[in-house]
């Protein structure tokens, strides 16, 4: 096992606090969520995408009790001990998490904007593709680690080899998270694009608080997931772990990456499977009003006019009065 403890300084103890709070938070939306999921499936039915869905809720909702649990754990000053495994299971759960969660989303941003549902395939498939490889780089990390670990002291033997593993695992992690935490901070924001522009095709018009409100709830996310890009660049790109204050930026850049899937989680459940349905539903209204007017307009031709009817009734009158005088 790794040997975890806390130095007590301030700086800790308030990014441990900070980092038990989100993920409290978390745990207890990701739940409720879940537990809305199979009831409202449970009286409908299931589908693939709400399969997904749920299978997000409960993975990031693991991943969350496990970064809870080291952030409690490290707020002590007792020697406690801490496994690879325990590290794997937030690694497996938040790399499923979002790997699920970023095939809803873009899945549901491919219903929004036909034309570029092919390109919204292709990043889907981009960012799986990064995740698993991720996935697949951890997985050989924490083998090795765990294949290293004394089973009588549980610590594990920091040999040049495993530091090496350990590098090239955090170089491939920030790649793929930087990388996946950018998609999704773009597509959020070409989604609010998307949605402003389909009220002003519905000839809503908004003022401040109408756009705020709409965009509002996309802004918790994108704080999230900027902070997490600077303090990830800044602890990986530009710091260098001899820093006093490294160690602190680097938690805080693994707590946004555990937190940042969660907030897109709720934002995706909460407000954009809503919007979405809202375009969509717009979007079947103007489709069959469009084709009513066309109906409308292909029966006209066929109606005769008022100089038709007109001649219509001045060659139907002498034919009647021939038959009445042949039945004279």
């Amino acid at each position: 096992m790794v040997a975890i403890s806390s130095t007590g300084s301030p700086a800790v103890l308030i990014t441990r606090a900070i980092g038990i709070t989100l993920h409290s938070f978390a745990v207890v939306t990701l739940v409720l969520w879940a537990g809305r999921i199979v009831a409202q499936r449970s009286k409908t039915k299931w589908t693939l995408f709400w399969a997904m869905a749920l299978f997000t809720c409960l993975s990031l909702a693991i991943t969350a009790l496990v970064e809870l649990s080291y952030a409690s754990i490290t707020l002590g000053t007792v020697w406690v001990f801490w496994t690879p495994m325990h590290t794997f299971v937030g690694d497996l759960f938040c790399r499923m998490g979002m790997l699920t969660m970023t095939a809803c989303r873009l899945y549901r941003l491919g219903l929004s904007v036909k034309a570029h549902s092919q390109r919204a395939i292709v990043v889907q498939v981009v960012a799986a593709t990064a995740l698993l490889a991720s996935l697949a780089v951890t997985t050989w990390l924490r083998i090795n680690e765990f294949s290293r670990m004394s089973s009588i002291t549980f610590t594990v033997t920091a040999d040049p080899d495993l530091q090496n593993m350990r590098n090239a695992e955090s170089a491939v992690t920030f790649v793929v998270f930087f990388l996946v935490q950018l998609i999704s901070l773009l597509g959020d924001v070409l989604f609010n694009m998307i949605i402003l522009k389909n009220a002003a095709a519905a000839g809503r018009q908004y003022g401040k608080l109408g756009w705020a409100s709409e965009v509002a709830p996309y802004i918790p996310a994108a704080v999230t997931n900027v902070a997490y890009l600077l303090t990830v660049t800044w602890a990986r790109v530009i710091a260098t772990s001899d820093v006093p204050t490294w160690k602190i930026i680097n938690y805080l850049a693994i707590m946004f990456s555990r937190f940042a899937p969660s907030v897109e989680t709720f934002t995706f459940l909460q407000y954009t499977v809503r919007q979405t349905s809202e375009i969509l539903r717009s979007r079947r209204t103007s489709k069959q009003s469009s084709s009513s007017r066309n109906r409308s307009r292909g029966s006209s031709f066929l109606k005769p006019t008022a100089s038709e009817k007109g001649k219509s009734l001045s060659s139907a009158q002498p034919t009647s009065r021939l038959a009445v005088q042949d039945q004279d």
